[in-house]
């Protein structure tokens, strides 16, 4: 197969505007992507074939699936784990990381993905406090699992997929607004908030777009988008969305969302990575290194974005 060269190009549509970048690799080796498991059938066909890659060092972009644990026992911020009351439930378990310097910082919560709260979603909490946010990352799972605990106590990442079936799009929404109302009482907090989800996190942080009126950004990594117009008029929040191109039934969520918000007046900034897949800041080794490239172009967009509208 020859190789395919995948030209920069910007397109900028009245409120939304979407970047494609990288170039695709020559095929050699099959690629292992996490999340693969919970895609749809029409979403994941034979996988192509990717050159080896080893994703190098890079202390400005979250550390992937692989390097997460190192990366955590390595860090130098500040974390601890809470309990965050919860009205309609037990306690809400959640990972807090604080940046270095001791003034007042906005709050990034960082929702995790189909596979629950794992070392991976901390890994991204603590590269937020290195960029100087305070991260909360709740276990949206707690009370759910044996004895009442939560994504520990559930075990497997695949056994977190079942249960978190469980948990509807309108009880996600209540447990971020607890976490986000204890975000804002805590000391530190400037009182900006701002969400980041991925995959089943993604859909659920532009959902609380809807949700929480308050909010002041959220980020969508390859999350799908609302779907009906009454949703988006309740948007106050300006939305910035990261996908992968190869990311079909996601992506086609995209355009119907861009011209609601359009309509709207509402800020709708998306950016689609070529030769990326599905669940790429997570998987940054997979395809050939495309995966990788697309996290580097990722990462300094939402600081760029966090920065506009929560500082």
């Amino acid at each position: 197969m020859k190789k395919s060269l995948f030209v920069l190009a910007v397109v900028v549509v009245a409120g939304a505007s979407v970047y494609v970048a990288a170039q695709r690799p020559a095929p050699v080796t099959v690629p292992v992507d996490p999340h693969a498991g919970h895609t749809m059938a029409s979403q994941a066909p034979a996988q192509p074939q990717y050159p080896p890659f080893a994703r190098p060092a890079n202390e400005r972009v979250p550390p992937g699936f692989e390097q997460a644990e190192a990366a955590l026992k390595a860090s130098k911020q500040k974390s601890e784990w809470v309990n965050i009351p919860y009205a309609g439930g037990p306690a809400i378990k959640s990972w807090v990381a604080y940046p270095a310097k001791p003034e007042k910082a906005p709050v990034v919560i960082v929702i995790m993905e189909i596979f629950g709260l794992q070392p991976w979603i901390q890994g991204v909490a603590d590269q937020l406090a290195e960029d100087g946010y305070i991260a909360i990352a709740p276990d949206l799972l707690s009370g759910m699992g044996p004895g009442g605990g939560g994504t520990a106590e559930i075990g497997s990442p695949d056994a977190a997929r079942k249960v978190i079936t469980g948990l509807t799009p309108e009880e996600a929404a209540n447990r971020l607004k607890a976490v986000r109302a204890h975000a804002l009482k805590m000391p530190q907090s400037s009182g900006k908030t701002a969400t980041v989800g991925y995959c089943w996190g993604g859909a659920r942080s532009f959902e609380f777009a809807v949700a929480e009126p308050g909010l002041n950004a959220a980020i969508v990594f390859y999350g799908t988008s609302p779907s009906t117009a009454p949703d988006f008029a309740k948007i106050n929040a300006p939305v910035l969305g990261l996908y992968g191109a190869d990311d079909a039934r996601v992506n086609a969520t995209i355009e119907p969302a861009a011209g609601e918000m359009k309509k709207l007046g509402k800020t709708f900034e998306y950016e689609i990575y070529a030769g990326a897949g599905h669940g790429f800041l997570r998987a940054q080794q997979d395809r050939g290194g495309a995966n990788y490239r697309a996290s580097e172009q990722a990462w300094p967009r939402v600081l760029a974005f966090l920065q506009k509208h929560t500082r």
